[in-house]
């Protein structure tokens, strides 16, 4: 066994194999080009060209790192001896073992450096494609579902007597838990777009080192962009994204499933404008309580939005939020009918709190 922090050399070797030194590249070819050629076998982890320079050297040399063994697989297996050939130039490509020289001194520069590559690559075809628009999520029917309440988009615009509140679901499906490991990949094995996204456009988008589809709500400066997290509910910023296209190639990868934020409406209730506000705080101060377990059920659809029931929970105790805002005098049912019920347990017991 190794010891200390040495890796075993089972470890070693396995990451090692995805590792390759490509020699031969013309003096005219970059980053992205060598990409191009090796994404075509699998994902593509980094590539790294070496120093060049033109008065001594007549071509360049590469470090290309696999993100998979499959990939790196299928390179061996496409090698005639250690070359193969691309748009007519020959390339020799070898594996990096613990004594290659090269491959050593390529990888510790590469880490050395910490260059990010990306931005130096030639514009991808991206703009040609159609551009996908995230449909709006909702919330199902006939199900009472825990949620959080998440940020409100910095450009939405809040209509007079009504309140809008942005929910997410606690209860994740399997699809989007899929979809988050996808995305992680996929911006790993690619460069970004080199064109800034214009507002409104959905994109793939890294914050933290992870991959969120987000809709673009504005510019930062000109290397940067705001977007608010469609699936988290978050505003942030961010300087790479990748455009979410209406491919069939993305639809595979589940990056075209409805929005896990939901757009909500109290239902058969309206709000004085004064009130609004008010009404605000004090669902931040529910939501800065770990106690609180906001409880929701939708009663109908009004276009993108949810029109809700919601339940207010502390421990074993709820209440009816709107119910409790009436009792408040901060806003007004329309429909008398309609009446949410009531819970027994007191109406005040939470916001007695606020």
């Amino acid at each position: 066994m190794a010891s200390g922090d040495e890796p075993a050399p089972q470890a070693l070797d396995l990451d090692m194999a995805k590792k390759f030194v490509v020699k031969w590249i013309p003096a005219d070819w970059n980053e992205w080009k060598v990409f191009e050629i090796f994404y075509h076998f699998g994902l593509v982890n980094n590539v790294h060209l070496a120093p060049f320079n033109s008065k001594y050297q007549k071509s360049q040399t590469a470090f290309v790192d696999m993100l998979e063994l499959i990939g790196a697989r299928k390179i061996r297996q496409a090698l005639i001896g250690d070359t193969f050939i691309v748009d007519g130039v020959r390339l020799l490509v070898e594996s990096v073992e613990e004594n290659d020289e090269i491959g050593r001194k390529v990888q510790k520069q590469c880490i050395n450096e910490k260059r990010d590559f990306i931005h130096q690559l030639m514009p991808t075809n991206g703009s040609q494609r159609k551009l996908y628009r995230i449909t709006h999520g909702d919330l199902p029917i006939g199900k009472e579902i825990p949620v959080n309440i998440v940020e409100t988009p910095e450009d939405y615009k809040e209509i007079p007597g009504r309140l809008t509140v942005f929910m997410r679901p606690k209860e994740v499906d399997e699809r989007y838990a899929r979809m988050q490991k996808e995305m992680n990949r996929y911006v790993r094995s690619r460069p970004s777009d080199q064109k800034m996204p214009e507002i409104g456009n959905h994109v793939i988008l890294t914050f933290n080192n992870v991959a969120y589809r987000a809709r673009v709500t504005g510019k930062q400066d000109e290397n940067a962009i705001q977007a608010y997290l469609v699936d988290f509910g978050k505003m942030v910023v961010a300087e790479e994204s990748w455009a979410i296209h209406s491919t069939a190639y993305h639809e595979s990868w589940n990056f075209h499933l409805p929005q896990m934020v939901v757009q909500c409406e109290f239902a058969d209730v309206i709000f004085q404008e004064k009130n609004v506000r008010r009404v605000r705080t004090i669902i931040c101060s529910f939501m800065s309580n770990s106690k609180v377990v906001f409880m929701v059920s939708l009663k109908r659809y009004s276009g993108v939005t949810n029109l809700i029931q919601m339940r207010v929970g502390i421990e074993h105790e709820s209440q009816d939020f709107v119910s409790a805002l009436i009792d408040r005098k901060l806003c007004t049912r329309v429909d008398e009918e309609e009446m949410f019920y009531c819970y027994r347990y007191g109406i005040s017991f939470v916001f007695e709190a606020v």
